[in-house]
């Protein structure tokens, strides 16, 4: 499935929500939380998770499972 780069201008900052764009060899397609404020023209961003809800971020450890809703 293609997924070109787009929307990577600005740094990606702590709960955003990024996937890995075809730029992003074997992590094309992955969808991953950021944690530390970075810029990475590899990666997407989709979303953001809401500020009242970062607080739960930190419970989220490696390849435990966990479901996002729409607000």
């Amino acid at each position: 499935m293609a997924n070109p780069a787009h929307d990577h201008q600005a740094p990606f900052a702590y709960g955003d929500v990024v996937i890995g764009n075809d730029d992003f060899d074997r992590y094309k397609n992955e969808l991953q939380i950021v944690l530390t404020a970075h810029e990475d023209s590899r990666k997407n961003k989709v979303g953001q998770i809401a500020k009242e809800e970062q607080i739960l971020l930190p419970f989220i450890q490696p390849w435990t499972k966990f479901k996002l809703k729409r607000k």
